[in-house]
């Protein structure tokens, strides 16, 4: 059975990570909740873009175009 590459780079999630690393004022519990949160959410919009991309890659070029369109309208 073959592995799913989801296209996830480490160096991509340093930063959220980094973010939801805040030491002061937070218990290790709401640490741990933060650095998970922060995880999933990158790795969940690093996946997304990937599928993103290789559909938009599949579509011809008209329906390309609508596509990124209506899919920007969706996510603004």
């Amino acid at each position: 059975m073959g592995r799913l590459k989801l296209g996830v780079d480490s160096a991509d999630l340093v930063l959220p990570l980094h973010k939801a690393a805040r030491p002061e004022l937070q218990s290790d519990k709401a640490k741990l909740v933060n650095l998970n949160k922060a995880l999933c959410n990158s790795i969940t919009q690093k996946v997304a873009s990937t599928a993103l991309k290789t559909c938009i890659h599949a579509l011809t070029d008209d329906r390309k175009l609508m596509f990124i369109l209506c899919t920007t309208a969706i996510y603004q």
